[in-house]
């Protein structure tokens, strides 16, 4: 019954594209005809940034500290790598070395299996002491 099954699925599967080409009709002496199948394929694209080491502690200054993480990215499109959310009293360290507290890009980059971007952070002595959860970094395609 199992190959019986086999066998009428694949004949449906390779019925489809049989029937497609023998719709041409051909008529008179030497007469050919031509059936052009045009098929195409769509990639969706893929993104994921991972965090590959933890927030680290890296300094402590006058009323700030600051944080040291490493994101690793791989996808299929061209990336940046963006601070979508921060947290009253957070900034990052954007992709032009200044520290912002609006979303920001950190880095960009082309198709990868595996881009490392160093990610810097710094938090004020008047942040929340729940801002590590509210920080939010993520992958966005680039167009």
């Amino acid at each position: 019954m199992r190959t019986l099954t086999l066998i009428l699925a694949a004949a449906l599967i390779t019925a489809a594209p049989v029937a497609a080409q023998t719709t041409a009709l051909a008529v008179g002496n030497g007469a050919r005809a031509t059936v052009r199948v045009t098929a195409g394929l769509t990639i969706p694209a893929y993104l994921r940034a991972t965090e590959t080491v933890a927030l680290t502690q890296t300094h402590k200054g006058n009323g700030f500290t600051e944080y040291l993480a490493t994101y690793t990215v791989r996808g299929n499109v061209r990336w940046t790598l963006d601070a979508l959310e921060l947290p009253e009293g957070v900034t990052v360290l954007d992709q032009n070395g200044n520290w912002t507290a609006t979303p920001a890009t950190i880095g960009l980059g082309d198709v990868t299996n595996g881009a490392t971007i160093p990610v810097r952070v710094r938090v004020t002595d008047a942040a929340g002491t729940d801002w590590q959860q509210h920080l939010r970094i993520d992958a966005e395609r680039a167009f």
